[in-house]
């Protein structure tokens, strides 16, 4: 094949993603992203602190990030494929919606395929920033959110046992701005499904598909999530998007999760952080079975005879027990009103 004027620069490492059909799509999206207008730097540092910390990047993986800018900077398809990739999030930025735009890399790339993801965040950072400075939302704000990037590291870790970074699709809502860490929880401006919506407008409330709502995460790796944080970040998002978002309405709070499944509540106590976050919500409908899911987050990785799964909580022996009985996990779906703040203002 004859690489065109902005086509990936052939070498080794383009054999290798021109040689699997799955990565075609996405390099034909790259190819029409076009080039940067200028050359993107990965920085060392932001706003004079170093970058690594700014990501929340663990230390121990420090020297492999390092070592790939190195790999990246000799590399013109690496170099082609990051300077794209960032066109496209700056193209981006403040678009609300899923994308699932960026591919885990070959894994006979090795190392530079697990840590070529968070240059892609180190690079788009600037222009994050300054669109979230253009709102009025404070840097820190904007740091406690991409401190996200370091947790991912420890997914991929628990997850394969390696070093290296998950979740690269991801993060892109973080760096598009309609992701933001406000306490405990993760706030994410998106739109209200036809599932959702149905089950909202049964409980007997005007719900219309599209709409902008709010969707509520619970990220992994910052410990426990009692009521009364949870309690001060559902305060803060209201007041954060009263005041950076004012032209958007939020009539509802949805959150998708395998926390939501109704069928803890048979094996945990009514006083559980989860059974408490559960009842903040309106169940909206039950998905389909899916234990992949619930093994994914409880046990990190899920590829495992059920015999094997360690037994150390009541958790972990509630799952496994659950589908040695034959039955299986679903998740949940739920909704709540998403009131704007009145009296006190708590904003961030």
């Amino acid at each position: 094949m004859m690489a065109g004027p902005d086509s990936l620069p052939q070498n080794d490492t383009a054999i290798m993603l021109r040689g699997d059909a799955a990565f075609g799509p996405w390099l034909e999206q790259l190819e029409q992203v076009g080039p940067p207008v200028s050359p993107v730097v990965m920085p060392s540092a932001i706003d004079g602190g170093n970058i690594l910390d700014f990501l929340d990047i663990p230390v121990e993986e420090r020297p492999a990030v390092l070592a790939a800018s190195d790999w990246i900077a000799a590399d013109p398809a690496l170099t082609w494929v990051l300077d794209r990739s960032v066109v496209f999030l700056c193209n981006s930025i403040d678009q609300v919606g899923w994308m699932d735009v960026f591919p885990s890399l070959p894994s006979t790339l090795g190392e530079r395929a697990r840590y070529f993801y968070p240059w892609l965040y180190a690079a788009i950072l600037p222009d994050t920033l300054a669109a979230s400075r253009s709102l009025g939302i404070p840097d820190e704000i904007v740091r406690a959110t991409f401190a996200d990037v370091g947790r991912h590291f420890l997914k991929h870790r628990a997850r394969h046992g390696t070093g290296g970074m998950a979740g690269q699709d991801w993060l892109t809502l973080h760096a598009r701005g309609v992701i933001f860490q406000l306490g405990r929880l993760q706030f994410e401006r998106t739109h209200l499904g036809g599932r959702t919506s149905a089950g909202i407008r049964a409980a007997g409330h005007d719900a219309v598909k599209g709409e902008l709502c709010i969707a509520v995460h619970i990220p992994d790796f910052m410990g426990p999530f009692p009521p009364e944080a949870c309690d001060e970040s559902f305060a803060l998002a209201e007041a954060f998007f009263a005041r950076h978002f004012p032209e958007e309405t939020y009539r509802y709070a949805v959150c998708h999760s395998w926390l939501l499944d109704e069928q803890l509540r048979e094996y945990l106590p009514p006083d559980a952080n989860i059974i408490a976050f559960q009842r903040r919500f309106q169940p909206a409908y039950t998905p389909d079975a899916d234990d992949r899911i619930t093994l994914l987050f409880v046990f990190r990785n899920p590829d495992r005879r059920l015999e094997d799964f360690p037994q150390r909580t009541t958790l972990e022996r509630a799952v496994v027990y659950h589908l040695q009985q034959g039955r299986h996990w679903h998740g949940g779906a739920g909704w709540l009103p998403f009131a704007r703040p009145t009296g006190k203002d708590n904003t961030p």
